[in-house]
């Protein structure tokens, strides 16, 4: 079977980077490394998946009736798509599945890359039109920005690897640990049918990124064990995992007595400045609180020390604390403007909450004991 559309090479080439983001790309089932692709007249669905997450997308034909069904890798057609068009934004590339390969052309270059059967491709959930709740794309993706840092480069324990997202009535709060930090984002949202918490694996947030700029909404809803969310031709579907996620609400101390305001800017300028200096094997900085000042110190006995003054609205006693350099850096690169820090001593947990967020963003941070 042989069958052509043409397509905006530029076009087609960000919705194929799109589903790629969840393929696998070591995975030793080659199926789960290739994009399911679907020609059906005058557009094209783009369809890839890990089996937990799948990410669906679609691309309108410049022209040509196409119809037939075939795979290929994700990560080879990505970049053999790329090297074809190079910067040309305009570049209308002739798409050709025939005798089970796709067949690539622009400006003299052909690519053929070999697919394997659709038959081999794993059986997809329905993909439901109608998704009960709705949220504006920048809230939304702001709360994945601000949370999605949190989460655990382990692979275990697995219900850390993700965030968990608990729909309400009336909001939407992700979660994110992995049990040295903890960061909370809540938003409103008009969910008529809440459906409980599940866990959102670190993928499926990484491709929800790729929303941005799509359309200003985004609808969501639960169906079979599936979460959706759709914004405009973009699709992701993520598998209902119900882990025993920690409580995390209950960590938080109620007794923290003392509060600094400091500006996210300056704090993520002093700390790119005193990092260099950072001892990688404990990543500590040295957090020294007096009237109206922070004092950042860092000290490595390999290579010497570096510090940086930081004016804070503060007047309770002089004390320190010591932190992760790189997970304070991570939160208030996300932020600007004025941020609480709340605290009791040095061996309490610190909270931060950006001023303008009214309550809307927790960061909670273990000290480090410093010698």
């Amino acid at each position: 079977m042989s069958a052509s559309a043409i397509f905006n090479g530029a076009a087609l080439l960000a919705e194929l980077r799109f589903v790629g983001q969840v393929c696998q790309k070591r995975s030793t089932i080659p199926i789960l490394r290739s994009v399911l692709i679907d020609l059906m007249g005058t557009t094209a669905t783009l369809t890839a998946t890990n089996l937990d997450v799948i990410a669906r997308a679609e691309c309108v034909t410049l022209s040509g009736d196409a119809r037939v069904a075939t795979t290929a890798p994700a990560d080879l057609l990505i970049s053999a798509l790329s090297g074809l068009i190079g910067d040309d934004a305009e570049a209308a590339i002739e798409f050709r599945v025939h005798d089970g390969r796709v067949n690539l052309a622009y400006d003299g270059c052909v690519m053929k890359i070999d697919g394997q059967p659709t038959d081999d491709y794993p059986t997809l959930p329905e993909f439901t039109p109608d998704l009960p709740a709705s949220i504006e794309t920048a809230e939304f993706l702001t709360a994945v920005r601000s949370t999605k840092f949190a989460i655990t480069r382990e692979e275990i324990p697995f219900q850390l690897n993700g965030a968990l997202m608990n729909i309400s009535r009336s909001a939407v709060e992700i979660a994110a640990t992995d049990g040295h930090r903890l960061a909370i984002a809540t938003f409103k949202t008009d969910a008529r049918n809440p459906d409980g918490h599940s866990l959102i694996p670190r993928v499926a947030l990484d491709t929800l990124l790729l929303f941005d700029g799509i359309d200003p909404v985004i609808t969501f809803g639960e169906r079979d064990f599936y979460r959706h969310f759709v914004c405009g031709h973009r699709r992701i579907v993520s598998r209902v995992l119900d882990v025993n996620f920690p409580n995390y609400r209950k960590v938080i101390a109620k007794d923290l007595d003392r509060t600094a305001i400091v500006n996210a800017e300056a704090m993520t300028c002093a700390l790119t400045r005193v990092m260099p200096l950072v001892n990688l094997s404990t990543r500590s900085v040295r957090l020294m609180f007096s009237v109206d000042t922070l004092r950042l110190n860092v000290v490595n006995p390999e290579c010497g020390e570096a510090s940086a003054t930081v004016a804070v609205s503060y007047s309770g006693p002089d004390m320190f604390v010591g932190m992760n350099a790189t997970y304070l850096r991570d939160f208030f690169a996300q932020f600007s403007g004025d941020v609480s820090v709340t605290m009791r001593n040095e061996n309490s947990m610190v909270v931060f909450r950006p001023v303008d967020r009214d309550g809307e963003y927790t960061y909670v941070l273990m000290p480090m004991r410093l010698a």
